[in-house]
């Protein structure tokens, strides 16, 4: 089959790209062929495809001004480039099905139009919460917050929520107010969820429990046994695990 696979970035970014490169080895193992979507960045791996993807949006080197600013907060809620370059690309190729990841604010849920139009299955692999909550996270200056439940994403710029800012607040609540009016949620087929709390949050919020699905992230241990089976230093087995060190984890 072939698999499309959609994603922020093509190159490692966090544990997202961790799980994605996992999911793509996982596929190709099993003799499928994916075929990637993604922004342009210098350090993205080599892909066949990447003339079909769009223009990076980095939010820490965007240029000041109104004109500027007004051009990438469209382009973050509703991406006509992401819309055009995907028909492009399924004009070429043929997929069997996509596989979604991190999208929001940058390749943005308008392909999800694009792939129903084609009677192309979709399947979401929620790495974060953003549909139900602007800030992704659930977090408002360092404590829980679930003031948005019920879809009241006012409560977003009341509060100053995204990154302490009234004006990034305001755009990320405008922008699940938009994706919620327009509803193009409704045209995926699954959404996986990487843990039971995971999936129950989602079903508690009421989105769309019905395609809610929970399967743990998976890793390919292959190299690891391999460096224990050639170390020769100890039977004793250990991993060493290293994430991101964020307040919140606590």
């Amino acid at each position: 089959m072939n698999i499309l696979v959609v994603h922020r970035a093509w190159y490692p970014t966090g544990g997202d790209w961790t799980y994605v490169e996992n999911v793509v080895n996982i596929y190709e193992q099993k003799g499928h062929t994916v075929i990637p979507f993604s922004m342009h960045d210098e350090r993205n791996a080599p892909s066949a495809y990447s003339d079909y993807f769009i223009e990076n949006i980095d939010y820490k080197n965007v240029k000041r001004g109104l004109a500027t600013g007004v051009k990438v907060v469209m382009k973050s809620i509703y991406s006509f480039e992401a819309q055009r370059n995907l028909e492009k690309l399924l004009d070429n190729v043929k997929i069997d099905f996509a596989h979604l990841n991190v999208i929001h604010h940058y390749i943005t849920p308008t392909i999800l139009k694009i792939l129903k139009k084609r009677n192309i299955p979709i399947i979401w692999t929620l790495h974060e919460y953003t549909p139900i909550c602007p800030d992704s996270i659930f977090v408002s200056h360092g404590e829980v917050c679930e003031r948005c439940y019920g879809g009241k994403f006012y409560n977003c710029i009341t509060h100053s929520c995204k990154k302490g800012s009234y004006l990034a607040s305001t755009v990320a609540a405008l922008e699940n107010y938009i994706h919620k009016f327009l509803n193009y949620y409704e045209y995926v087929d699954h959404y996986v969820c990487a843990s039971k709390f995971q999936m129950e949050k989602y079903k508690q919020f009421g989105f769309f429990n019905d395609k809610l699905v929970q399967i743990y992230h998976g890793y390919d241990y292959a190299s690891v046994e391999e460096a224990w089976q050639t170390s020769g230093k100890t039977d004793e087995k250990y991993i060493v695990f290293v994430g991101r060190l964020e307040k919140i984890k606590g």
